[in-house]
C-alpha cells in the first residue's frame, strides 16, 4: 500500500505510532549502541526491541536510553513522514507508548520539528492502544500486537524491511513501506 492509497481512504482521522513508524528509532538506538560498545552493527539486523540479539544490553539499559536526550538527538524522521504529518496536522493523532520522560521528550521532539499543534496521546508501556476508539480511522503502527488490538477501520503496518522482526511478525494485512 502506498501513502497515496492511504490518503484515498479519506479517514475520519489518522492514528500513527511514533517509534519505528514515523521516526527511525532502531537506527537512532543502534547509532548510540555502536558508539557505546565500539561496534559496527547495521540497524537492519536488529530483530529484538531490546537490542540484545546484537548488543550486550538488558531492557533496563535500553529503556534508560529511550528516555534520554541523546536518543532524541540521534532520532530522525523517515523520509516523507514529516511532510505527511505537516500536510495533515489537523487530522493526525500520534499515539505512542513509553515512560513519562520518554513521552515528554517525544512531545518536545515533535514541537522542535514544527508539530506542536499535532494531537499526541501518550500511554504507559503496560496499556493497550485499544483504549482509544479508532472507528472510521486509519491506524499505522509497526507492532503487530498493537495493530491487531485496536478497532481501527483501516489497519496498516509500517515496515521498513521485508523480513520479519520480533515486533512485526504475524501480520498479514496492509503494509506501508515508506512515506513518499
Amino acid at each position: 500500500m502506498t501513502i497515496q492509497e492511504i490518503k484515498q481512504l479519506n479517514p475520519r482521522r489518522y492514528y500513527i505510532d511514533f517509534d519505528s513508524t514515523i521516526v527511525n528509532s532502531v537506527k537512532a538506538m543502534v547509532r548510540i549502541l555502536n558508539r557505546t560498545f565500539e561496534m559496527d552493527v547495521n540497524y537492519r539486523y536488529i530483530n529484538k526491541w531490546d537490542f540484545s540479539d546484537q548488543f550486550p544490553v538488558n531492557s533496563d539499559f535500553i529503556e534508560h536510553l529511550f528516555s534520554s536526550q541523546i536518543f532524541f538527538d540521534n532520532a530522525e524522521f523517515y523520509d516523507g513522514a514529516l511532510e505527511f504529518l505537516k500536510e495533515n496536522v489537523d487530522n493526525i493523532t500520534i499515539i505512542s507508548k513509553g515512560g513519562r520522560i520518554n513521552l515528554e521528550l517525544k512531545c518536545q521532539f515533535l514541537a522542535k520539528h514544527g508539530l506542536s499543534a499535532i494531537k499526541f496521546i501518550g500511554l504507559p508501556l503496560n496499556k493497550s492502544k485499544s483504549c482509544v476508539d479508532m472507528t472510521d480511522c486509519v491506524f499505522i503502527d509497526d507492532v503487530t500486537e498493537n495493530i491487531k488490538n485496536v478497532n481501527a477501520t483501516y489497519k496498516i503496518q509500517f515496515r521498513e524491511f521485508e523480513e520479519d522482526k520480533m515486533w512485526n511478525s504475524g501480520w498479514n494485512g496492509e503494509i506501508l513501506k515508506d512515506w513518499k
